[in-house]
């Protein structure tokens, strides 16, 4: 298993440990932990300064590579989400320890926060949300970044869409869209839905079941607390049908 968790260096400064949630991700590394044994490796060593940060490792389908987003200029004071990168390694074994090798950073469009959402079935096409478009805050975009044509493609123009991630059929993407776009498979802040925990609810990480019948996600109730639920939804049996949704 694959996660990000904050680096010692100077732990409970204010403001610091806020900035290091999952959400956030500065001031922090991506470890590896061996789920028979619970042995934990850490991947990469950013450096112990404001300027750090990892986000949303993703492993491709066959596992031989890792994705996640890596910050190189901290955000000025109370302004913007920083610069980050995506990075691409080839992912291995030695001596039964984790290697990454070969990493190459993508900067698809112009300087900004970039969120790493993983690799297509063929591994040639990177998805993933920034905000290099725009200069309002909470505006962003889920993007397709096709790498050995160095095509990129946006696939969502609300204000705020984030977290995305391909279907088991590889077919279709999910994504979490802000209030401006009413077509979606859920509503949590709709105060007429059984649904509602009377308080607005942002839609965050998500994972599909293999069969596709299931989606577990994430909701956040509050972004400072980092108060939040798990759900688990139900999916229609031929969601992924043209149409649908």
């Amino acid at each position: 298993m694959v996660f990000q968790a904050q680096k010692k260096f100077r732990q409970g400064r204010w403001g610091r440990d806020l900035a290091a949630t999952p959400g956030f991700g500065r001031h922090s590394d991506l470890w590896l932990m061996e789920m028979a044994t619970r042995r934990c490796f850490r991947l990469t060593d950013t450096p112990e300064d404001d300027t750090s940060g990892v986000l949303h490792p993703h492993f491709s389908h066959d596992g031989n590579k890792l994705t996640w987003s890596e910050m190189y200029k901290a955000p000025m004071f109370l302004n913007g989400y920083g610069e980050w990168k995506l990075q691409v390694g080839d992912f291995s074994f030695k001596n039964g320890s984790p290697v990454l090798s070969n990493v190459k950073s993508y900067v698809p469009g112009k300087a900004g926060w970039y969120e790493n959402h993983g690799l297509s079935l063929d591994k040639g096409t990177l998805l993933f949300t920034s905000t290099f478009e725009y200069d309002k805050a909470f505006h962003s975009s889920v993007y397709r970044y096709n790498i050995d044509q160095d095509r990129l493609d946006r696939l969502a123009d609300q204000k705020w869409n984030e977290h995305a991630l391909y279907s088991p059929s590889w077919k279709r993407i999910i994504w979490m869209s802000g209030w401006d776009n009413r077509k979606g498979a859920t509503d949590f802040s709709n105060p007429d839905l059984p649904t509602f925990r009377n308080k607005a609810a942002v839609a965050a990480d998500a994972s599909l079941s293999p069969d596709g019948k299931f989606l577990i996600a994430y909701l956040q109730l509050n972004l400072v607390t980092q108060e939040g639920v798990t759900v688990l939804i139900e999916l229609e049996d031929d969601w992924e049908r043209p149409g649908k949704m």
